[in-house]
């Protein structure tokens, strides 16, 4: 079995902020109506799928399908790629995350204000948010899971 350290999810966590923060510097003015409308089909999609509750792996490649929206919309083959490459390793992280909340998913919820501000007219408050979400979670999983 894979073990997780406290620097491997201190690291994913610092390199995921930075790399969504630049996805979200890159895509802020390529944000047309039919793309916001896609981010909010990909919410409802992930809602959809948290309410079932029965499908952990499925709410994950859906929370993964939601945030993969502004490295899509970026338009920076290097930032796609590299999100491609760390999926793996985020997928593994969100399956330690549920574990410690306890829950077979993300919460209802929980990327409300995520695609709030992502839809919004302030690229900082959504810079800001992607800040205090990923902290929070990082904060959560390290109290909660016995690390090496």
């Amino acid at each position: 079995m894979r073990r997780v350290t406290r620097r491997d999810l201190e690291e994913l966590y610092s390199f995921r902020t930075t790399l969504e923060q630049f996805a979200f510097r890159r895509c802020w003015d390529r944000r047309t109506k039919n793309a916001m409308q896609d981010l909010h089909r990909r919410h409802d999609d992930l809602v959809a799928i948290v309410a079932q509750g029965n499908d952990p792996e499925l709410a994950i490649r859906s929370e993964l399908i939601l945030h993969s929206w502004c490295y899509e919309l970026a338009d920076h083959s290097l930032l796609q790629k590299t999100w491609e490459q760390m999926k793996p390793n985020l997928q593994f992280y969100f399956t330690h995350h549920q574990k410690a909340h306890r829950r077979s998913g993300p919460l209802r919820e929980a990327h409300d204000i995520y695609v709030r501000c992502a839809t919004g007219d302030s690229l900082d408050a959504m810079l800001d948010h992607l800040e205090q979400h990923m902290r929070q979670g990082l904060e959560r999983t390290m109290r909660e899971l016995p690390l090496d």
